[in-house]
C-alpha cells in the first residue's frame, strides 16, 4: 500500500490535531510517533496489535452498553457493522439513527445521529468522565470523522458503566491469590474472601443481569446480601457534538499534510 493512500481511522484524528511542545517544531511528538506506526504499516505492511483491559472491556460488553443507551433514551438504535472509508479517512461507528421505520431504509450512509459507546473499566473511570462538560479531544475528533463519512448531524459519545465479563473477574482473583501465596482453594482465607468480594462489587453493576449471562458462575458474594446494585439511569453519561463544516473540512487539509511528512521523513534519505 502507498504511503500517499494512508488512511488515518477516525479515532487517531486527534493525534494530527496535536500542537508542537518545542519552539521551531512543525508537528508534535506525539503525531510523530504516531505516523511512523501508520507509515510501518501502510508501507511495510507491518501492524503491532495494540490492547489492553480496558479495550478489551469495551469490545466484550459493547452490546450491553447500546442496549443501556437505547433504554436511557427511548430510541432504536441501529447497530453498525460497516466500516466506511473515504479517500482521506476510516471509520466504523458503534449504532447510527435513522429517520423513518422501514428497516430496509436504515443505512449508516442515512444517518441522522451517530452513536459511540465508551464502556467504562470502572466506577471511577465512569464518574472520571462526568468531571468535564466537554467531550474529550480524542473522542471529539473521532465524532467529526464519523459525520463526515455519514453524513450525520449528531454524534453522541455515551460512556456506560456495564458489567464486566466474568474473564476479567476471575483474572483479578488469580493475580489476588498469587500475590497472597494461595495454591490450595480449598482452604478457607479471610482476606483472600473481603478482597475477592471487593473485585466483584467492582465488576458488577446489576448483579441479576450479571447472573443470567452467567448462571454458572461461582461467586464469592453471598446473594443474599448483596446489595450493590447500581440503577441504569445512573451508569451512562451522554456528550452531544453537533456537524461542523468547518472541522470536517479541516480533515483532508491535515490528512494531506500529515502524508506530506510521512513522505519527507521515512522515504527520503
Amino acid at each position: 500500500m502507498a504511503t500517499n493512500q494512508m488512511l488515518v481511522r477516525c479515532s487517531s484524528l486527534s493525534k494530527l490535531r496535536t500542537k508542537p511542545q518545542k519552539a521551531g517544531e512543525t508537528v508534535a511528538e506525539t503525531t510523530k510517533k504516531y505516523l511512523l506506526r501508520e507509515f510501518a504499516f501502510w508501507h511495510h505492511g507491518r501492524k503491532e496489535e495494540q490492547s489492553n483491559k480496558y479495550i478489551e472491556k469495551g469490545h466484550a460488553r459493547e452490546n450491553d452498553s447500546l442496549d443501556l443507551i437505547s433504554r436511557k433514551i427511548k430510541r432504536v438504535l441501529v447497530k453498525n457493522t460497516v466500516r466506511l472509508s473515504d479517500s482521506y479517512i476510516t471509520g466504523e461507528v458503534d449504532a447510527f439513527e435513522c429517520i423513518g421505520i422501514d428497516p430496509e431504509l436504515w443505512n449508516v450512509t442515512r444517518a441522522t445521529d451517530t452513536h459511540d459507546a465508551k464502556s467504562s473499566w470502572s466506577l471511577i473511570t465512569f464518574l472520571e468522565s462526568k468531571l468535564s462538560k466537554n467531550v474529550d479531544d480524542e473522542y471529539y475528533w473521532q465524532g467529526v470523522g464519523y459525520m463526515r463519512l455519514t453524513g450525520a448531524q449528531r454524534h453522541h459519545v455515551h460512556h456506560c458503566l456495564v458489567n464486566g465479563t466474568p474473564q476479567a473477574i476471575d483474572k483479578e482473583k488469580y493475580y489476588l491469590k498469587l500475590a497472597l501465596g494461595i495454591i490450595d482453594d480449598s482452604i478457607e482465607n479471610e482476606t483472600y474472601n473481603e478482597k475477592a468480594k471487593q473485585i466483584e462489587r467492582n465488576h458488577i453493576f446489576d448483579l441479576g443481569e450479571f447472573m443470567n449471562e452467567n448462571p454458572w458462575y461461582d461467586l464469592t458474594h453471598e446473594p443474599s446480601e448483596w446489595s450493590f446494585d447500581i440503577p441504569y439511569h445512573q451508569r451512562i453519561s451522554t456528550k452531544t457534538i453537533e456537524r461542523n463544516e468547518e472541522e470536517i473540512n479541516w480533515i483532508p487539509i491535515g490528512v494531506t499534510n500529515a502524508r506530506v511528512y510521512v513522505a519527507n521523513t521515512f522515504l527520503n534519505g
